[in-house]
């Protein structure tokens, strides 16, 4: 399910329960979006016509009018929140991202544009080893809710709870500190001229091994990821500078200009120039 987080995300009842062996009920439909956090023991449920098993730390999503019932229950404790909320359908507009190399030690400056608000949600998500899933959910067992602001707080927590249990969010691998070493370099000197090659020798890896840590932690390549890395920060000139494609092309790191437009085409589905044209209004 995709949720639209613009939108208000209004939390209509939420509580913990406990269970020993038998399902609760035999099967119901609600009129909100449910989401179910196992904290502790077995649960099988049936959401529509799939069955899942749920162990400590998973939570189930139940959209808005979905048959659910508990199949069968060992020792269960729980959190439960119904929810209200926007289902978007809208496809994926890549956010950019790009940070400031120039500053000095201790400064930083991020910038961001395009992207959306949408987040996808698997019906199961495991989360046991989510620290930041279990906090929140800390957060909303300790709220005591007698004023609106209130309220507008655990909406706060619900809203976050959805953020921190998204499908890119919930899948994203730890990356190994010789891959932040590394990421680190090229998102500070992408301008450069930057090869296995290049970067074998400054870290001390064999280039069959930085290859490896892209595919495996990334799922890309080097070439890849500096590329993209290139074109980012290339958007951001586009819109915040005067200079011109082949200024802009030289500047990121690409010393041909054509290779330039071939490879920004290639993530953005659209030229330097076309880019520019329909996102600056005149």
């Amino acid at each position: 399910m995709i949720i639209d987080t613009n939108a208000p995300i209004n939390t209509i009842c939420y509580g913990r329960v406990s269970q020993d062996k038998k399902p609760w009920h035999n099967g119901r439909r609600i009129n909100t979006h449910m989401l179910v956090c196992l904290e502790k023991g077995f649960l099988k449920m049936q959401v529509g016509k799939n069955l899942y098993s749920m162990e400590k730390g998973d939570i189930i999503l139940i959209p808005e009018d979905t048959f659910y019932r508990p199949i069968e229950v060992k020792e269960i404790s729980y959190y439960f929140l119904h929810f209200s909320a926007t289902v978007a359908n809208k496809k994926d507009e890549p956010l950019h991202m790009s940070f400031n190399p120039r500053l000095p030690e201790g400064d930083f400056e991020f910038s961001y544009w395009g992207g959306h608000s949408n987040v996808k949600i698997k019906t199961l998500s495991h989360t046991a080893d989510n620290d930041d899933v279990r906090k929140i959910l800390n957060k909303i067992a300790a709220l005591n809710i007698k004023t609106n602001e209130q309220k507008l707080l655990l909406d706060c927590f619900v809203r976050e709870l959805i953020l921190n249990i998204s499908e890119k969010n919930i899948s994203n691998k730890k990356m190994s500190y010789n891959m932040v070493k590394i990421i680190k370099y090229i998102d500070s000197n992408y301008f450069e001229d930057i090869t296995l090659s290049s970067l074998s020798e400054k870290f001390g890896f064999s280039q069959s091994y930085i290859a490896r840590l892209f595919k495996n932690e990334l799922s890309t390549t080097s070439v890849k990821y500096l590329n993209h890395t290139r074109v980012i920060n290339a958007c951001r000139m586009l819109l915040c500078s005067g200079k011109t494609i082949g200024e802009i092309s030289e500047e990121v790191g690409f010393k041909d200009q054509y290779y330039f437009t071939r490879v920004f085409n290639s993530f953005l589905k659209m030229t330097p120039s076309l880019y520019r044209k329909s996102r600056i209004v005149t």
